[in-house]
């Protein structure tokens, strides 16, 4: 990290016990709000007033949409990989979980700049922590898709 990197903090709160929507904070556009589908892989983002589509496609991977735009896909790179490659305004990201551990590490170009946690070992509540180059939409879809991986990981 660079003298004149500055670290981005985004966070997201599930609302009830049993949530299935999630509180945004973070970010240069103020507060927002994640919103799944019940039992569904696909949503709603909300991010200071701009609405965003949060779906999967037929092929399994997962889109970001705003107004019928594409702003970021996702998908696996193998049906037992913990692990997206996530392409974004013409750049490939990688989330990858860390072993053994609920946390996700992103990789841009191969060197690691960010990371997606648990607040704490015992919530939902998660955390993406970044150094600058990852934008504000990014970095949320990067959220929604650990949010997402914990709930398939409870359900199943």
């Amino acid at each position: 990290m660079s003298a004149s990197s500055t670290v981005i903090q985004l966070d997201a709160t599930p609302t009830t016990w049993l949530a299935i929507t999630y509180d945004l904070r973070g970010g240069g556009r103020g507060t927002g709000r994640l919103r799944f589908r019940w039992r569904e892989e696909e949503g709603r983002l909300d991010i200071g007033g701009r609405r965003y589509r949060f779906s999967r496609d037929e092929h399994g991977h997962y889109r970001l949409e705003r107004r019928g735009r594409l702003i970021a896909t996702a998908g696996r790179p193998g049906d037992f990989s913990r692990a997206f490659e996530v392409h974004h305004q013409g750049d490939v990201w990688e989330l990858r979980a860390r072993p053994m551990r609920r946390a996700f590490k992103v990789l841009h170009r191969g060197r690691p700049v960010a990371g997606v946690a648990p607040a704490a070992w015992y919530k939902r509540h998660a955390r993406l922590t970044a150094v600058d180059g990852i934008d504000e939409e990014l970095g949320y879809f990067l959220v929604a898709l650990v949010l997402l991986w914990w709930r398939r990981k409870r359900i199943a």
